[in-house]
């Protein structure tokens, strides 16, 4: 009658156990004799397992009889065994006491982590046999239990998000034990799968924790951003910290996998600071790149985010502008950018791990981007920034011309970059004067100044053309050749 046994049942079944376990002690060679013994132990739980305090009994007793099976057969199963029936006898006091929920379960499991792994820690240190297999059993139970109570808890985020739900409180504090049990069970020698598993916890706890706060995904996006970034300088502190110039692979990648969370969550939202966490992103793939030179183009990737935070946070505060106007100011980012760049110091680019020339190259880059865009201005009508347009295009011709001067005069120069460099200066100097004589120029005077063009023209490619360029440091042929045309 397995619904109700008597006592007098349940004392029958302990001791028919407990000779059991001492019968199987005269087989010491005997490996059926000893599996047969322990599976009796735990098919004899069935006569116990249905009421209090029986089972308690019940379970306590089968402890007791395991600890010497595995005194008198040390092997991994056996330890595991005794563990894991420990667990149940723990399980089953806390369920009489207070009967528990799904979630209440999830923190019973994670409050349990840490003893087993404190006992894990204190019994690795000793050199018994049975003290490491019990070891290595409670260091399996407590990754059984942690990986069962994450999954638990990534289920119930799951609808969090999409019911936009509050999370029931014991979650939120399991998952921020387990993020604290799998500090302390790494710490002394950290592992990749650890590290993921305390990114994991530490993600659950964001989403269940912000459940109770705020239910946007623009929270959750920030949030994932700035512990993308706090990862990140985690990592280059420990590295410095114990002076291990080979890092765990995780703490390259998790940084990245909070920033793509970041990234992805916060797509649909646009306001006057989502720029600030692009520039979070900026921080993650700088901070990584600059690790090691394979990790290069998240380097690049940086640089790249650099320019996108300046445009959205500028593009922000301008889509009220004109199209025309909103280009122009867009181009003037760029052209500031071009500045900012070409005169770093070396100091900076050396703490970026790249070498000069490739900020160089950056700065190219914006003159092109500024230039195009400048450009493409004039397809629109510009209401408020015309004199800027002309301030830019002076700027970015005065940039060019003076590129091609500097490839002139480095120590290996490159003649066919400086005569480039040259010629498109020229050329957007000419659009530039075009474009200036439209602006500042009434229509009918414009109209009437038309015929003196060549004239001006050609006394401009004269001068041009008899001018010492060699002598000031440019080439003379692009000039030459400019003033060939220009009439």
């Amino acid at each position: 009658n397995f619904s109700s046994p008597s006592w007098a049942e349940v004392t029958s079944a302990l001791l028919f156990l407990t000779a059991t376990t001492y019968r199987s002690r005269h087989f010491p060679h005997s490996r059926r004799t000893k599996w047969f013994s322990i599976m009796t132990i735990l098919v004899g739980q069935l006569m116990t397992v249905w009421q209090m305090p029986g089972q308690a009994i019940g379970l306590a007793w089968g402890v007791g009889l395991l600890l010497l099976h595995s005194y008198w057969w040390q092997q991994l199963p056996t330890a595991v065994i005794t563990i894991g029936m420990t667990l149940g006898l723990e399980a089953s006091l806390v369920n009489y006491i207070s009967p528990l929920d799904p979630a209440g379960c999830v923190l019973v499991a994670a409050m349990t982590l840490v003893p087993l792994w404190q006992i894990r820690q204190s019994l690795i240190k000793q050199s018994n046999p049975l003290f490491i297999l019990y070891a290595k059993a409670c260091d399996g139970w407590a990754i059984a239990l942690g990986t069962s109570a994450l999954l638990y808890i990534s289920y119930d985020a799951y609808f969090t998000l999409i019911e936009q739900q509050t999370a029931p409180a014991a979650l939120v504090l399991a998952a921020a034990i387990m993020g604290g049990a799998l500090v302390l069970r790494h710490w002394q020698r950290p592992m990749n799968w650890g590290i993921y598993a305390v990114g994991w916890s530490l993600e659950l706890l964001v989403i269940e924790g912000l459940s109770w706060v705020n239910h946007s995904l623009l929270a959750l996006a920030v949030a994932n951003v700035l512990l993308g970034v706090v990862t990140q300088l985690l990592g280059d502190w420990l590295q410095g910290h114990r002076h291990n110039p080979h890092m765990l692979r995780s703490w390259h990648i998790l940084p990245l996998i909070y920033g793509g969370l970041g990234a992805v969550l916060r797509a649909d939202f646009f306001n006057s600071w989502t720029g600030l966490s692009t520039l979070g992103l900026v921080l993650i793939a700088g901070g990584i790149g600059r690790r090691q030179p394979a990790f290069k183009p998240l380097m690049y990737v940086a640089i790249a985010g650099i320019s996108a935070t300046a445009f959205e946070l500028t593009f922000y505060q301008i889509q009220r502008f004109a199209p025309g106007d909103q280009v122009v100011a867009i181009a003037t980012l760029a052209t500031t950018m071009v500045y900012v760049y070409r005169i770093l110091p070396p100091s900076f680019a050396t703490y970026l791990r790249l070498a000069k020339r490739e900020l160089v190259a950056v700065a190219h880059l914006h003159w092109a981007i500024a230039s195009g865009l400048l450009l493409s201005a004039l397809n629109y009508p510009i209401e408020q920034n015309a004199l800027l347009s002309l301030g830019v295009g002076l700027f970015l011709v005065r940039y060019a011309i003076q590129q091609g001067r500097h490839a002139t005069q480095l120590e290996h120069p490159f003649p066919a970059w400086a005569e480039l460099w040259v010629y498109l200066g020229g050329l957007e100097a000419l659009g530039l004067l075009l474009h200036g004589g439209t602006l500042l120029l009434p229509p009918v005077l414009l109209q009437s100044l038309l015929p003196l063009l060549v004239m001006f023209a050609t006394g401009l490619a004269t001068v041009l053309y008899g001018l010492p360029w060699p002598e000031w440091g440019w080439p003379r042929r692009p000039w030459q050749v400019m003033s060939g045309f220009l009439p």
